[in-house]
């Protein structure tokens, strides 16, 4: 947190790695923006950590791929001093990269 700050931004937050990040970091007393597409399990994660480590938690669904989502994020974020960002929302493909189709990569 000396090195942060406070606020800590994580995409991707409702499963997986991104529901870890928002673990750990709320167990180092960090407030959190959690965004994600899945909005009732951003809300059911949110509670479990604001009960269990006291910290400030907002939460943001919706889907990065859609310009409001973006345009949410940056107008209910504007007064938060974040300091730190996983971005862990994303895709990508299975295999080879050499056999992956190089259009759907860009």
């Amino acid at each position: 947190m000396k090195l942060y700050g406070q606020w800590a931004l994580i995409t991707g937050a409702s499963s997986g790695i991104g529901e870890e990040f928002a673990r750990r970091l709320a167990a180092e007393k960090y407030n959190l923006v959690l965004t994600g597409r899945r909005e009732e399990r951003l809300k059911n994660l949110a509670a479990e950590l604001v009960s269990s480590n006291g910290c400030e938690i907002k939460i943001i669904p919706g889907d990065l791929t859609d310009d409001r989502t973006i345009d949410r994020i940056k107008e209910e974020c504007a007064h938060l001093e974040i300091g730190l960002l996983i971005n862990n929302a994303g895709f990508g493909s299975t295999g080879e990269f050499r056999e992956c189709d190089s259009e759907w990569e860009r």
